[in-house]
């Protein structure tokens, strides 16, 4: 108690000549913040048998509390207003923008920036129905906020059915450390609106053609969506499994504008329809071949020349550690390509949309298993599971898994401990500022809400511990 006595002593000290913020962590499971957040005073009583710690017009005795975190360097704060709507503590539409203003406290882990005018709207489709709604920033040119390369569009996600607030975010560095194609950067921040808490939410870049995104000609090129959606204005069925195919950019009325000596719209689409087309047929004879047990015939199947095997092995082996089955439906699943033709390939990814991954899904009530469904056809879309069906691919698939788990896992174990640690006092600020949780059998379980950070995240952990176990035996058994 003396210790703890002595310690909180000189931090407070520390808030009059420094810039540290001080969480104290209490024993009936809230904290307050010093610092950025405001002052403490230690008084003694007059038995001179404890020492209680005034928050403002809050008493804490120096005995209900359970330890004391300092820090120099915190999450980023972003701090939204919206002139034209003062008393708003959200966004509540996902379809008009609205005009904001936002200020960027750096707090030591990047940058600042002050009167930085932009445009916000809400977005997401499931995630929109829920209480914590996520965002879409976008700014009248190209803007660096929080070390971010240069770009008009950027993404917040709320991660509210994500009690950890880290599925996201593991997913994207694990996407980083693989080299999955066109790996979007991402940032941890607390978001305040109008000068009230909105939570925790993760900043990202937003998936598009641009230098940020999907670096490649938006005058040749296509970044495609394969998603029930559907509901892009240029899109089409795919000739043999009926994919839902969605052109997710370039716009191509804009592009009609920009180039009009050039294809029209529907002509451009009619081209990246027969050029799709034409690469599902070649995935379905390696698909058909191995639903067959026999081998494929000379220049049959040969995936390999429509779609970059590199880039879908990255992209499989990722979503199977992370055992998100979003793309089976599918939904968010990317690929893009250069320009039409056999002189390019399709590449998939951006990898995208995690918060429900990481065995947070819920079937009938019970927990779901860390093995992937024997079946592949039940987490892979058609077109991807075509393309696992390639005798490259499994070769391929093996020499990457040993590389993710000799480099990539013990590094991304202590990552773990690292950025829960950054985000643990914005996540007990979320749970405070989010407390419901919810069950829905058919969906998702959701125990507890963000407060709970330490056991959220050995949850968290122990299970992706117990996942890369189970993927190791299914490629002992000359699966995946």
């Amino acid at each position: 108690m003396k210790r703890l006595y002595i310690l909180l002593l000189t931090l407070v000290a520390l808030l009059d000549v420094t810039a540290h913020k001080i969480y104290v962590y209490r024993n009936d499971g809230r904290f307050n913040q010093l610092g950025a957040a405001g002052s403490a005073e230690l008084l003694h009583e007059v038995n001179n048998t404890d020492t209680i710690v005034k928050f403002g017009n809050e008493s804490l005795s120096l005995s209900a509390i359970d330890s004391i975190s300092v820090r120099s360097v915190d999450v980023p704060v972003l701090h939204f207003t919206f002139p034209d709507n003062p008393d708003a503590e959200w966004v509540t539409d996902k379809e008009t923008y609205i005009r904001a203003q936002l200020d960027v406290d750096g707090s030591e882990y990047t940058e600042s920036s002050e009167g930085l005018l932009l445009n916000v709207k809400g977005r997401g489709n499931s995630t929109w129905s829920l209480p914590k709604k996520p965002m879409r920033l976008k700014f009248d040119k190209k803007t660096s906020i929080c070390g971010f390369d240069k770009a008009k569009n950027y993404v917040l996600l709320a991660d509210y059915s994500d009690q950890s607030l880290m599925r996201n975010a593991t997913a994207l560095w694990v996407a980083q450390k693989l080299g999955v194609s066109s790996a979007v950067d991402f940032m941890p921040c607390q978001v305040w609106v109008n000068g009230k808490f909105a939570g925790m939410y993760l900043l990202t870049d937003k998936i598009g053609i641009n230098k940020t995104s999907v670096d490649i000609d938006e005058s040749t090129g296509v970044l495609i969506e394969m998603s029930n959606e559907y509901d892009e204005p240029y899109k089409f069925r795919s000739a043999i499994h009926k994919l839902p195919v969605m052109i997710k950019d370039p716009d191509f009325d804009e592009l009609a504008v920009d180039y009009p000596d050039g294809p029209s719209p529907d002509e451009r689409l009619a081209t990246w329809e027969t050029d799709f087309n034409q690469a599902e047929a070649v995935a379905e004879q390696a698909g058909d071949a191995f639903e067959a047990g026999r081998q494929l015939a000379p220049g049959e199947g040969e995936v390999e020349k429509y779609f970059d095997m590199n880039s879908a092995v990255d992209y499989i082996l990722l979503y199977n550690f992370a055992r998100n089955n979003e793309i089976g439906f599918p939904k968010s699943c990317y690929l893009y390509k250069e320009a039409p033709g056999e002189d390019f390939k399709y590449k998939i990814g951006p990898a995208w949309d995690f918060d429900i991954s990481f065995n947070i899904l819920s079937y009938g009530g019970k927990p779901e298993a860390t093995e992937a469904p024997i079946d592949k056809t039940v987490w892979l879309n058609s077109l991807l599971y075509c393309i696992s069906c390639s005798p490259k691919f499994l070769p391929l698939y093996k020499e990457r898994f040993e590389y993710f788990k000799t480099t990539i896992y013990p590094e991304l174990l202590e990552w773990i401990d690292s950025y829960s640690s950054l985000i643990e006092p914005g996540a007990r600020l979320d749970g405070l500022r989010w407390p419901e949780t919810f069950d829905n059998p058919q969906w998702i379980k959701k125990p507890r809400s963000a407060f709970d950070n330490r056991l959220n995240v050995a949850e968290l952990k122990d299970w992706i511990m117990r996942r890369v176990d189970a993927m190791q035996q299914a490629v002992d058994e000359g699966g995946f």
